[in-house]
């Protein structure tokens, strides 16, 4: 177990033995493992937990303007969006706004460009996408409100956590980039320690310089004493921020329905569902729900080893739904 370094492995191998599930690593890098109880076997590889029957729906996963497509049509609440296949063709677009303008076919919150207020903004945010995704950028309404991800298995919500940007703590003393260098050393003995990347490293220094500009601050800047700032406003693990649990039993049923709802339009067993919500005591209106991306191959990290709020044991749910346990 000591030699898989994948995460979402990690945590499928400690819920297998909780479970009595005999595990095989057929590979380690990328990893495959055979998981087998009761004359039964399911294979696992990185990528994919081997339940999504329908390639058509994972291709639809893959593409984010086809997923909003494919859900507005069924008049579930997304932003308005456009894409456009060639930078030039930005100036044409006509979405309103601030907006959100991100990779057609990106991950990990890599290049998202988040309220965008105006042309000569979103042109060089368009360009930079196109340097590094030549596939095509997507155009959408910016929607503020806290972010969340849903995991649905078999059309049933199994677990919700809201993602939290990542931010730094001024001391009066440090400039922002050494409060960033000194916040990463710590996290790497967290997990030297703990064997647990329980929070990513915050290192992208293009990108924070991008939106500590917005902020009219630089990485050379000091902040003063107990003085918070939000590094990047995309509350994604990759980009360093940090999860908290959600109690299944605490939020509005019709958001829980809608996360269902959107599962089953897609047409995915396994699904994690990224919503942005004002408010999750309120019922699912336009102003208060955006559904704005889904994922075929959704993470375990953000319902099993949250930083705050109680462990989901998704993955122990996976595993007893495969061997009907």
């Amino acid at each position: 177990m000591n030699q898989v370094t994948n995460t979402n492995a990690i945590i499928l191998l400690k819920a297998a033995k909780n479970l009595n599930i005999k595990t095989q690593i057929i590979n380690i890098k990328p990893f495959k493992i055979k998981f087998s109880k009761n004359k039964k076997t399911h294979i696992i590889r990185a990528k994919s937990f081997n339940l999504n029957t329908s390639q058509q729906a994972k291709d639809i996963a893959k593409n984010k303007s086809l997923t909003l497509q494919t859900l507005a049509l069924s008049n579930l609440p997304t932003p308005q969006h456009a894409t456009v296949s060639n930078p030039l063709n930005y100036q044409d677009i006509s979405i309103p706004f601030p907006q959100t303008i991100k990779p057609l076919t990106g991950e990990k919150g890599r290049y998202i460009f988040l309220n965008i207020q105006d042309k000569t903004s979103g042109q060089k945010a368009v360009n930079t996408i196109f340097e590094h995704y030549p596939s095509g950028a997507i155009i959408e309404t910016y929607h503020q409100a806290n972010d969340y991800r849903f995991l649905v298995l078999n059309f049933k919500v199994i677990g919700i956590t809201q993602r939290l940007a990542p931010t730094i703590t001024g001391n009066n003393k440090d400039s922002i980039k050494k409060l960033i260098q000194t916040e990463n050393q710590q996290r790497h003995q967290q997990f030297l320690k703990t064997n647990q990347r329980l929070l990513n490293r915050m290192r992208n220094w293009p990108r924070l310089k991008w939106n500590l500009a917005q902020q009219n601050l630089s990485l050379d800047t000091i902040l003063p004493q107990g003085k918070t700032i939000t590094l990047y406003p995309i509350p994604n693990f990759s980009t360093g921020g940090s999860v908290t649990t959600i109690d299944l039993k605490s939020i509005h049923p019709s958001i829980k329905k809608l996360a269902q709802k959107t599962a089953k339009i897609i047409g995915l067993e396994i699904i994690g569902i990224d919503m942005l919500i004002k408010d999750l005591n309120q019922p699912v209106t336009p102003d208060n729900v955006t559904i704005i991306e889904v994922n075929s191959d959704p993470g375990l990290r953000l319902h099993d080893w949250p930083n705050q709020g109680k462990p989901q044991h998704v993955a122990e749910k996976i595993l007893k739904s495969i061997f009907h346990l």
